[in-house]
C-alpha cells in the first residue's frame, strides 16, 4: 500500500487534476464542460503497478487529512449503480472538500440528481456542515462547479428548454453560409458521449475520430444547427410544427430536434462570478438541430465540374428530380400521427440554397416560409408570405396585397431551379454566372421600355428575376435554345426537361402549370426516354478518365480549366 503520510496534498491529487484538465474541453460559447465518461473511466481504472483504483486512492488520502475521525467510505459504495457520487466526489476534489463526500451520498447528493438546485443544496448542507458561511460557500461554489459536469445530451426527436447554466457541448462549430435571413446556420461538432444512441444511428455517416491531439478525447459527430433569435421565435415555431409533420418525408432533410437555450456572453474577468447570470449576459437562442449535408446545390453548382457521360448526367438528374417527390409530399400531406389528417401545404421558398447535398441526394431544406391548412373540397389557395424573388412566381409580386396564391408557386420555383441546373449541366457555373447577369439585364432593358406599363411598380435594380411581372422572360427562352445547341452528344436529358421547364412549370397563369405530382411522372418518363435513345459511343479508356474526373469533381473556381460545351 502506498504510504499516504508521505505524500502531501498536491502530489496526492496531482494526477486527477491533470486527468481533468485532460477531459476538459471548451464549448463554443466559451465554458468549459467535462468529458465525463473518460473521468469515470479513469478513476475506476487501476493505478500503475497496484491493485487500487485511481478512486480508491484519492479516498484513502482524502480521509488521511479529515479532522475529525470518521469511517472510511470505499470506492465500491460511490460507485453504487443506483447510489453513484463519482462526479459529485469530484466535483468536490475541486472545491477542496473531498471529505464531505460520504455526507453529500448520505443526504442523496447523488450524480443522478446533478444538477441540484442551489436552494436545495444550502437546504441539505446546512443539516450536516456546522458552520453556516462554510455551508453556503461550499453550496454557492458546488453550484457554479456542478453544471460542468451535467453538460446537456443531444436526443433523437428532442423537445427542450435549457436553464439558463446549462452548458450546450458543442466541442466546434463553423458557419455555414450567410444567406438566411431569418437564422444562422451552423455545422456543428458534438463528443459522441453527449450523443444519445438512437441519435447516433441517424447520423451515423458523420461520425468521424479527428486528427491530431484531439484523437485522445474519442469520436465526434456532425450536425446542422439553426439558429433564430428571439426576435424570429415565431418563425421558428412555424418551422419547427413543418419539420415535424414532414418527418415521414425521406426528400426532407432530417429534424432530429430542437432546443431553445440563454446563450452566454463570457465576461473578461471572473468579477460578479457568483451573482446574477454568474456575471454573463445572456441572450434567448431558438435552435432546430438538423442532419448534415455537405453542401448546398448553389454551392455543388460552384465546387463541381458539371458531369460529361451520359450516366453521369443521367444521374445527377435523377437525384435532383426527387426534390419534386418531396414538394408533392408537402403538397399532399397525409398525418398518420393518431387520427388520420389531410393536409395541403406549400413550401414557398424553392431555390438552389433551400436544396441540399446529403450523402449524394438532393433533400428539400428550410421550412420557414411553409403553410399547411386542412383539405376541403375546395381549391388550394393560401395567403404566403416570404420567399425569395428570384425564384418566385410572378404572381407572388402581389404578397404586400396579401392575395391568395395556388400551390403551383412552387412548380414554378422548380422550374427556375431546374432551369439554373441545366445551365451548370451545359456550361458549368461560369454558365450559371452568365444566366444571372442576363436576366438582371433584360430586366432593366423592359422596365426602362417605353412600352413598360407604368402601373406597375419597378423592381429593385439588384434581383434576377425569371419573369417581367407577368410572364417568364423571353431572354429565359432565349437561353434554352442555346442551352439545347450546345448540350453534349452524351446528354439525352436536359432538352427534354427544358421542354418541360418552359410547356409546363414556367407558365403565365398558375392554374395551366401541371401540378408537382404530374411534373414528377414527367420526370421519371424523362428518364425512361433517355435510356432508349441511342448516344455515340465513348471508347472505355477515355470514358474511363472522364469518370474519374467526375467522381473527383474538381471545384471550376480553383481550375484552370473553362466549362466544357
Amino acid at each position: 500500500m502506498t504510504d499516504l503520510l508521505r505524500l502531501s496534498p498536491d502530489v496526492a491529487f496531482h494526477d486527477f487534476y491533470a486527468k481533468l484538465k485532460e477531459c476538459s474541453v471548451k464549448a463554443v460559447c466559451k465554458r468549459e464542460y467535462v468529458l465525463v465518461s473518460r473521468l469515470v473511466q479513469w478513476l475506476k481504472s487501476l493505478r500503475p503497478g497496484e491493485q487500487d483504483s485511481q478512486l480508491t486512492y484519492l479516498l484513502r488520502v482524502t480521509y488521511s487529512q479529515r479532522v475529525e475521525p470518521g469511517l472510511l467510505i470505499d470506492a465500491e459504495r460511490v460507485c453504487n449503480s443506483n447510489q453513484s457520487a463519482v462526479l459529485v466526489f469530484s466535483i468536490l476534489l475541486e472545491l477542496g472538500h473531498g471529505n464531505l463526500i460520504d455526507d453529500f451520498q448520505r443526504y442523496s447528493i447523488l450524480d443522478r440528481c446533478l444538477p441540484i438546485s442551489l436552494w436545495d443544496l444550502r437546504d441539505k448542507l446546512s443539516r450536516f456542515v456546522r458552520t453556516s458561511d462554510v455551508a453556503e460557500d461550499v453550496a454557492v461554489r458546488f453550484n457554479v462547479s456542478q453544471w460542468r459536469y451535467c453538460p446537456a445530451t443531444f436526443d433523437d426527436i428532442m423537445r427542450k428548454v435549457y436553464e439558463k447554466d446549462r452548458i450546450i457541448p458543442i466541442c466546434a462549430r463553423f458557419q455555414i453560409n450567410e444567406k438566411g435571413g431569418t437564422a444562422d446556420l451552423w455545422q456543428i461538432v458534438v463528443h459522441e458521449e453527449f450523443v444519445g444512441k438512437e441519435l447516433r444511428k441517424r447520423v451515423e455517416y458523420t461520425r468521424d475520430l479527428p486528427r491530431g491531439p484531439d484523437a485522445a478525447l474519442g469520436y465526434r459527430y456532425t450536425f446542422a444547427l439553426k439558429s433564430f433569435h428571439e426576435g424570429n421565435k415565431h418563425i421558428y415555431d412555424k418551422e419547427v410544427e413543418a419539420f415535424a409533420a414532414l418527418k415521414y418525408n425521406d426528400g426532407i432533410v432530417k429534424y432530429l430536434g430542437d432546443y431553445g437555450h440563454p446563450r452566454f456572453c463570457q465576461p473578461e474577468t471572473n468579477e460578479g462570478l457568483h451573482a446574477g447570470n454568474n456575471g454573463r449576459e445572456t441572450f434567448g437562442t431558438h435552435n432546430i438541430l438538423l442532419e448534415y449535408g455537405d453542401y448546398d446545390l448553389d454551392e455543388y453548382f460552384a465546387q463541381r465540374l458539371p458531369p460529361v457521360v451520359r450516366t453521369g448526367i443521367e444521374d445527377f438528374w435523377r437525384s435532383l428530380f426527387e426534390v419534386a417527390d418531396a414538394i408533392e409530399g408537402i403538397h399532399n400531406l397525409n398525418n398518420n400521427d393518431g387520427a388520420v389528417q389531410h393536409f395541403y401545404g406549400w413550401h414557398a421558398d424553392i431555390k438552389p440554397d433551400n436544396i441540399l447535398n446529403v450523402q449524394g441526394k438532393f433533400k428539400l431544406a428550410d421550412l420557414g416560409f411553409a403553410v399547411f391548412v386542412a383539405k376541403s373540397g375546395a381549391d388550394p389557395n393560401k395567403i404566403v408570405m416570404g420567399g425569395t424573388e428570384t425564384y418566385g412566381a410572378p404572381e407572388c409580386r402581389n404578397t404586400e396585397t396579401s392575395l391568395p396564391v395556388s400551390q403551383t408557386i412552387d412548380v414554378w420555383s422548380l422550374g427556375c431551379v431546374f432551369s439554373v441546373a441545366a445551365t451548370w449541366v451545359v456550361l458549368g457555373y461560369q454558365g450559371i454566372q452568365q444566366f444571372d447577369k442576363l436576366r438582371r439585364k433584360a430586366k432593366k432593358m423592359i422596365w426602362h421600355s417605353p412600352r413598360s406599363s407604368k402601373q406597375r411598380d419597378p423592381p429593385p435594380d439588384d434581383v434576377d428575376w425569371f419573369h417581367d411581372g407577368r410572364s417568364v422572360l423571353p431572354d429565359v427562352i432565349e437561353w434554352h435554345s442555346a442551352l439545347r445547341g450546345f448540350a453534349r452528344k452524351t446528354d439525352n436529358v436536359t432538352s427534354q426537361v427544358l421542354d418541360l421547364v418552359e410547356e409546363h412549370m414556367l407558365v403565365q397563369d398558375p392554374m395551366k402549370r401541371l401540378d408537382v405530382k404530374a411534373i414528377y411522372t414527367s420526370l421519371k418518363n424523362i428518364l425512361s426516354r433517355s435510356r432508349t435513345i441511342s448516344s455515340d459511343e465513348i471508347p472505355e479508356s477515355i470514358r474511363t478518365v472522364l469518370l474519374e474526373v467526375d467522381e473527383a469533381a474538381p471545384s471550376f473556381q480553383n481550375s484552370s480549366q473553362g466549362p466544357v460545351a
